[in-house]
Order: C-alpha cells, then sequence, then structure tokens
C-alpha cells in the first residue's frame, strides 16, 4: 500500500458530543486496522481549550437544564464527558492542529497535510465547514461522519428534524465527501429507533455509540478505497434558513397547541415575540385569559410561556 493510502487525518470538534464519542472510538479501531495509522488530528481554532474548566461548568449547566425541565430523567448523553485532548494526543502519539479561522480550508493546513503530514485518507468529525476542492484534491477517499439518512436530511440539526417529522427511525451513515452537501456515495449506513422520550441530545449519543461500533468496518472501506452505494430516494436539505423558519414565531397565535408542543420537543428553544419582545422560549403550560405571558393559539387553546432559555418564569411578571 502506498505511504500516503496508509495515512488519515481526523478532522474534529469535540465540543459536539458525536464527536467526543467518536474521536477516542476511531483512534482506538486503528489497533484493527492493519497498517493504517492517523499522524493528525485537525481541530477549530476556537475548539483549543476544549476539556477545560469551561467545558466541565457547561456540562454542570446542562444537568440543571435537565432539572429544570422537570422530566425527572437523567438522558445518558449528559453523562457524556469532555474530552482532555493533550491527554488523548499524548496517549495516541499524534500531532494535533488547530485550524487558523476554524476553517479546514486554509492554505497553511493544506500544504501542512501535503508536505509534512502526507495524508491521502481523510475522515470528518462534525468539522462544521465545508472541505473546499483544494482540500479535496489531498486525499484519495475523504469521508464524512453524517448524523442523519441519506439524502432525506441533508443539512443541519438532522436528529432535531427527525423528531419534528416524527420519524420511527433516526438514521447515521459515513459517506464519500465530494463537491456537493451530504451528497457523496454511502460507505457505512444504520439507524436507532425513536423513542417517546428522546431529546436530541439523547439521539445523538445513541447514534454515535452505534456509528463507533462501525469504525473498523470504515476504515477497511477507507483503506480499500471502496466505492460505496450512490444515494437514492427523495432528498431533503435542512439548511440554517429552515432552522430559523422553524424557531423563529413572530405570531405565538399561528401554531395550534400541538404545534408549539412539537417544536418545543424537536429544536428545545424557540425564539418568540410575545406581547412585544423576543424571548427564548424553552417551556409552555396550558393557561387562561389573563395568565402572565400568555396567548391564544390557533386552535383556540390558551398557553403560556412557564420557562425562558431554561430558567422559571415569575407567576406575577407581566
Amino acid at each position: 500500500m502506498d505511504d500516503r493510502r496508509r495515512r488519515l487525518a481526523l478532522f474534529a470538534d469535540p465540543r459536539d458530543i458525536a464527536a467526543r464519542i467518536l474521536l477516542p472510538a476511531t483512534l482506538a479501531a486503528f489497533g484493527n486496522a492493519g497498517e493504517l495509522h492517523c499522524p493528525v488530528v485537525l481541530l477549530p481554532e476556537s475548539a483549543r481549550h476544549a476539556g477545560s474548566w469551561a467545558d466541565w461548568a457547561a456540562r454542570l449547566r446542562d444537568r440543571l437544564v435537565q432539572l429544570a425541565r422537570g422530566t425527572g430523567r437523567w438522558e445518558s448523553a449528559l453523562r457524556q464527558p469532555p474530552l482532555s485532548l493533550a491527554r488523548l494526543a499524548r496517549r495516541k502519539g499524534m500531532s494535533l492542529v488547530f485550524l487558523p479561522d476554524d476553517d479546514p480550508n486554509h492554505p497553511e493546513i493544506v500544504a501542512r497535510l501535503n508536505e509534512e503530514f502526507r495524508c491521502g485518507l481523510s475522515l470528518n468529525l462534525y468539522c462544521q465547514k465545508r472541505f473546499g476542492p483544494e482540500l479535496l484534491a489531498q486525499f484519495a477517499v475523504a469521508a464524512n461522519y453524517h448524523n442523519g439518512s441519506l439524502p432525506r436530511f441533508r443539512g443541519l440539526r438532522a436528529s432535531n428534524w427527525s423528531l419534528y417529522q416524527a420519524a420511527s427511525t433516526s438514521g447515521y451513515c459515513f459517506h464519500r465527501m465530494d463537491d456537493g452537501i451530504d451528497s457523496g456515495n454511502l460507505l457505512i449506513e444504520g439507524e436507532v429507533a425513536v423513542r417517546a422520550e428522546d431529546t436530541p441530545a439523547q439521539l445523538e449519543w445513541r447514534k454515535a455509540h452505534a456509528a463507533a461500533q462501525r469504525l473498523p468496518e470504515l476504515l477497511r472501506a477507507l483503506s480499500e478505497n471502496r466505492a460505496g452505494r450512490p444515494q437514492s430516494g427523495m432528498a431533503g436539505e435542512h439548511n440554517r434558513h429552515a432552522h430559523e423558519l422553524a424557531t423563529r414565531i413572530d405570531d405565538p397565535g399561528r401554531l395550534s397547541a400541538a404545534e408549539w408542543r412539537r417544536r418545543l420537543h424537536a429544536f428545545i428553544r424557540l425564539h418568540v415575540r410575545i406581547d412585544g419582545r423576543w424571548l427564548a422560549v424553552t417551556g409552555v403550560r396550558a393557561a387562561r385569559p389573563g395568565d402572565p405571558l400568555c396567548f391564544r393559539c390557533a386552535d383556540d387553546q390558551w398557553l403560556a410561556v412557564v420557562a425562558v432559555d431554561f430558567l422559571p418564569v415569575s407567576r406575577t411578571r407581566q
């Protein structure tokens, strides 16, 4: 095997829960991948301090949020600890490179991959910026982890959209990267059942653990330059604009009570104009006319805001 074809560059953002699962799992899988190895992990500059006290504080906040939502459950997703990047690099004997301006296409990065690390393969685990043609040209095979079934859930927030669409299953895949958005041939596909109590984070956690079990198979596919299966079926693209349309509501009365609860379940936080001001609403309850921060829905039911950005709303608030 050509030396470049034995060297894989990993792109990852360890602030994402799926990447915190898949990054160490990928590095562990190299032990069963023959001569394949990973000399470098490339991370956004803004993730340089991932695993610091700030990440642990954010994890504590997430746990408090879970209590504030009053479900009485501890999500498995909240038990996933932050990654210590420096410790991981020392243990695995690899280099950490931080992307200038969080951009994998930066000329310095393209040059280092070609001249210093000489990587002929790459795998992207939640580095959000699209790979340009110059970067893709460095690799014989470039693959990407996507947290949804393709082509139905191309784009962003596939777990949120699968909850919103009341899908019975939520998929994940590894696909080859091309010049489109999540349009390359599929190398690995899988799915998990959607449970009634699932949140987006819980779905992400279970899909990432399922995908981690398939990593030895993926690494073999990369080292053998497998073409993969072309995508087929109805395509859908969920971009930032679609998310904003679903979560920014200038007239709360245009939605039914059921639609309100459906959107909160799927997207967690809605930005809503109520009483002339915009609020980050994360909880509602049945209400009566005259209650604080209440409104009449399209189906004539009344709802009131009970949580703004996860903080309870005072009963006396007007």
